[in-house]
């Protein structure tokens, strides 16, 4: 009896060992792919993210970002590969025409707010398991999209230019000299750029009520901006302060570098109070340089 039992015992322990040969290369199998998906999703992870930082990167350096070995470029492929850690990748740079759509765009020709700039960051992908190589290559890709800002990299420069005048009058007996001193400062943002020089108001500020009870104004009422007229200062809007939420609208082109508004006194509901925020924006909504400005409503 004990000499069958063990001859069951060794037959089913030769059992489990065929079965575990049949089952254990399974497993393996599945378990490295399991890790070959694992490592190039996270591979593909990798590049997208590259590719966001290089358009970060590009949406203010864009004017050359797709002429090979420009330093626009180069700034990109720097940003993208201080995130890939030394991974070997094919980093194309392109601008595309418009805020929707696919047609391509010579980078020197894109407008800010208006274009976007495309990074793509790929490399071949290495499988660890036989299983994934035969389903052929496989390429890993990332891509980002954003739009064009082209805002100054560097801050504006100040001209402070200084006048002295002399006055001497003689009275018998005695002279007397008067000096005065005047400055004039005038701020250069840089080229490229679209920035605002100034605002006028006509009537001029502050803007007035029909009555402290009415929301109209009393005049009708012009705003003039002027710009430094570059390339970028298209589509210019303005955004007003009226009374329940601020109201943003296009400038009329004017002609050359000055953009207008008439509102009239009915327009728009308005309430009393001071140095409430007027902004100068883009065509995308962002406020130009020098586009800040406060008013007094009475």
């Amino acid at each position: 009896m004990n000499h069958e039992r063990l001859k069951r015992c060794v037959g089913d322990r030769g059992a489990m060992l065929v079965e575990a040969a049949f089952v254990f290369p399974l497993f393996i199998t599945l378990l490295f792919g399991i890790i070959d998906i694992g490592m190039a999703e996270f591979q593909t992870s990798q590049a997208t993210a590259a590719a966001r930082d290089g358009a970060r990167v590009g949406i203010l350096n864009y004017l050359n970002a797709d002429v090979s070995g420009s330093s626009d470029q180069q700034a990109i492929i720097t940003q993208v590969n201080a995130r890939l850690a030394g991974q070997a990748a094919t980093i194309t740079v392109s601008c595309i025409n418009g805020l929707t759509g696919s047609t391509a765009l010579d980078c020197s020709s894109a407008i800010p707010d208006q274009d976007r700039i495309r990074v793509t960051v790929s490399w071949s992908y290495s499988a660890l398991t036989p299983v994934m190589a035969s389903m052929g290559p496989k390429t890993i890709s990332g891509t980002a999209t954003m739009a064009v800002l082209g805002e100054p990299t560097s801050l504006p420069s100040t001209t402070t230019t200084a006048s002295t005048a002399s006055t001497t009058t003689t009275v018998v007996g005695s002279t007397t000299s008067t000096a005065s001193t005047s400055s004039t400062t005038s701020t250069t943002w840089p080229p490229g750029s679209c920035a605002v020089s100034s605002l006028s108001v006509s009537p001029s500020l502050p803007l007035t009520r029909q009555n402290k009870n009415s929301t109209n104004l009393k005049n009708d009422t012009t705003f003039t901006v002027t710009t430094n007229n570059a390339a970028p200062c298209t589509g210019l809007k303005i955004q007003l302060p009226t009374k329940t939420a601020p109201t943003t609208v296009s400038l009329v082109p004017g002609g050359g570098a000055t953009w207008t508004l008439l509102v009239h006194s009915s327009d728009f509901a308005w309430a009393a109070g001071t140095n409430l925020p007027l902004y100068i924006q883009s065509s995308g909504g962002i406020t130009l340089n020098g586009g800040t400005f406060a008013v007094t409503v009475t």
